[in-house]
């Protein structure tokens, strides 16, 4: 079909009014004929409804779900339907504006369709796997890849997907949905399910549309929530409303559904290399593929930047990699906290080790005043983004980052976020030398983070027994005298100030209890790493910066979180993780002449709770209370009136109480926006 100045409809070939068309092109699908328009622009919108009970028409019943995240993208709305199933997709991928590449939303052949929020990074394997000519092999969108890996492999076909990823696959001769979600959880995939009907979507707001969802406030979840434990992977705060967990795949048909992992961390897998030079070698090749991969785009290149280690070797590291594919410097983007007291201002302030970077070339710099916004000042907003209550204290400074690069057209912003527990820091390395009687070198590392530090003969002995001899009997007492450890954490749970009849209700404390003794339990080092990686708060993170910035028109991508270099962190040996007193030793020995040494080999981060802490209590005494009707069944009121009694005979809060405030104000207001709409029901 020739260019138009149309989008179609998908199904009924009706022109509606989107932005430009720049190309299409029919294909024909039995008894229906599609056309794909394509034009590409921000994030990428997915959605899907089926009626197990055969009803028609169904397209007509997503599309207004559909409207209400398609603020994802702002190419043309693709639907495709074929009687009780639809699917519904908005493009953006950078990596197409150039290419005028066309998407194709299904294989007419083998009667599958699809839809995908993606970024495929294996495609030359996956070509030559297939036996695909590699001709094609740039005028082939990652979904035509993935359908054809469906084809190859069927439902093990995820597991040969190397990239950031949720997809639905439509098959249309076993009548049955497949939905897949990548290991880290990067991209979102929401689901509701009943007898009747299924529905997907990549935020949680579009499912909330749908009349059959179940909008009851899921308790189980704001339990895992306010602790932080996460112990049901697929929880979200309503019930009807599930998540796919990483590295799952669903399978769903007429009669039943069903839930497989096709991908998990491997503990037992060693790395095994000649030299500790070979092992940064390593790491240096794997970190610079894994910033090369989420570098493909149009258009300037952002990347978050704090001075730290980790934004600092993904900055450094785009750079380098910018200038020598004759691409633009890249756009960095930080937080500074200029107003605060001096005395405060030298725990947050990292303008030092940010100039240090920039020096090094390759970027232009931009700056975000964070003194005066909290996550407060956008709260309404951060809501409706997130779809439900939240627990993301420093959101609002990746909100003012994203509002930042979409002003300077940087729609690829690269996050150093959890470079820590990809890496590992190698603390609890301690606690095994503890373990195993390994004492003389559990002093030696400890004196040695001592001096790193530069606090010398004072923190010696406090390192050796919090992070070695103290976890280290911990585990022992758990394991043989559990009513200790219970009582350690009933104390703990007093903390957050929890109505103690709901606590009880919900068993807070033995979810506490559960949640400590898995990684009590972990045999060795690299199996309580692999238990970290799995932890459900890192897609939880993940799930939330993508709502934000897919409101504010950019697309944040993880250098950490790629798959090959999570795996390589997890093989390689214990001992390179904490070293001569250096954590994430190994990573400082691969960033040799990529980042400057003033911040590779710096031992402090910068601490930002005493804006937090500053911000929080200036809310509670402009004269903060709580409004919801049901605030009070999960938090105690007469502790929360201690608490407010407390601060307003001090100056500063505490973070123990920063982070108890900001808890019940965000779920506090959550309850109210519900109480108006309806949803949650409590």
């Amino acid at each position: 079909m020739a260019s138009s100045t149309l989008a179609w409809d998908v199904r009924r070939r009706r022109p509606t009014q989107p932005p430009r068309v720049t190309s299409c092109r029919t294909h024909i699908f039995p008894h229906q004929s599609v056309c794909l328009p394509l034009e590409w622009n921000n994030m990428s919108a997915i959605a899907g409804l089926w009626s197990r009970k055969g009803a028609e028409n169904v397209e007509e019943v997503l599309k207004p779900s559909f409207e209400a995240i398609a603020h994802r993208g702002t190419g043309p709305r693709l639907f495709w339907a074929d009687g009780d199933v639809a699917l519904a997709f908005r493009p953006f991928e950078p990596g197409r504006e150039k290419g005028n590449w066309l998407r194709q939303l299904f294989d007419s052949q083998a009667r599958l369709a699809i839809a995908a929020d993606m970024r495929l990074d294996n495609r030359a394997d996956l070509f030559t796997s297939l036996g695909l000519p590699l001709a094609e092999l740039n005028n082939t969108p990652d979904e035509s890849i993935v359908l054809a890996a469906y084809r190859r492999w069927g439902r093990g076909f995820a597991a040969h997907l190397l990239g950031d990823f949720a997809v639905a696959i439509w098959d249309d001769d076993t009548k049955a949905l497949i939905c897949a979600r990548d290991p880290m959880g990067v991209k979102p995939f929401y689901f509701g399910m009943s007898d009747d009907w299924f529905a997907f979507a990549s935020e949680i707001k579009a499912l909330l549309c749908l009349q059959w969802i179940d909008t009851r406030l899921d308790e189980n979840g704001l339990a895992d929530l306010l602790l932080g434990v996460f112990q049901e992977p697929d929880a979200t705060l309503y019930r009807g409303i599930r998540q796919l967990p990483p590295g799952r795949l669903l399978c769903v048909d007429k009669m039943r559904s069903r839930l497989e992992r096709f991908f998990d961390w491997d503990s037992a897998r060693e790395l095994n290399l000649k030299s500790e030079d070979e092992y940064a070698e390593a790491f240096r090749e794997t970190f610079l593929r894994s910033v090369q991969r989420r570098m493909r785009g149009s258009g300037p290149i952002g990347a978050a930047l704090s001075g730290g280690l980790d934004s600092s070797s993904i900055a450094c590291a785009a750079a380098r990699l910018a200038r020598s594919n004759g691409q633009t410097p890249v756009h960095t983007f930080s937080a500074i906290f200029p107003k605060l007291p001096p005395e405060e201002l030298k725990r947050a302030d990292e303008r030092e080790y940010m100039r240090a970077v920039l020096a090094s070339g390759g970027m232009k710099g931009h700056f975000f005043e964070a003194d005066d916004p909290s996550v407060f000042t956008d709260i309404g907003y951060l809501l409706e983004c997130a779809g439900q209550a939240f627990i993301g204290f420093n959101v609002y400074i990746h909100l003012g980052m994203y509002r930042m690069a979409a002003g300077n057209n940087a729609r690829v912003f690269l996050d150093g976020i959890d470079g820590d527990s990809v890496v590992s820091s190698g603390f609890s390395l301690l606690e095994h030398y503890a373990r195993r009687f390994r004492w003389i070198r559990l002093f030696r590392e400890a004196r040695a983070l001592e001096v790193n530090s530069g606090r010398r003969f004072q923190l010696r002995r406090r390192l050796a027994w919090t992070m070695g001899f103290r976890p280290a009997l911990a585990s022992l007492w758990g394991r043989f005298d559990p009513r200790k450890q219970r009582m350690s954490i009933g104390r703990q749970l007093s903390e957050h100030g929890f109505n103690s009849r709901w606590s009880e209700d919900m068993k807070l404390a033995e979810r506490l209890y559960h949640f400590a003794q898995a990684y009590q339990q972990a045999p060795n080092y690299r199996a309580g790493h692999c238990l970290h990686m799995r932890y459900g708060l890192h897609a939880y993170c993940l799930t939330l910066l993508d709502s934000v910035a897919a409101r504010a028109g950019v697309e944040p991508r993880y250098p950490y979180y790629d798959k090959e270099l999570v795996e390589l962190s997890l093989a390689t040996p214990p001992s390179l993780k904490l070293k001569h007193g250096w954590p994430r030793y190994i990573q400082r020995a691969a960033m040799e002449g990529i980042i400057p040494d003033k911040v590779r080999w710096r031992f402090d981060k910068s601490d930002l709770s005493p804006n937090l802490n500053r911000r929080t209590l200036a809310i509670i005494k402009n004269g903060f209370c709580p409004q919801s009707a049901g605030i009070w069944r999960f938090y105690d009121r007469e502790f929360f009136q201690k608490q407010i009694a407390t601060l307003d005979q001090t100056t500063t809060a505490a973070s123990n109480a920063t982070l108890y405030f900001h808890k019940l104000m965000v779920l506090d207001c959550w309850l109210r926006q519900g109480e108006k709409r309806q949803t949650p029901r409590l």
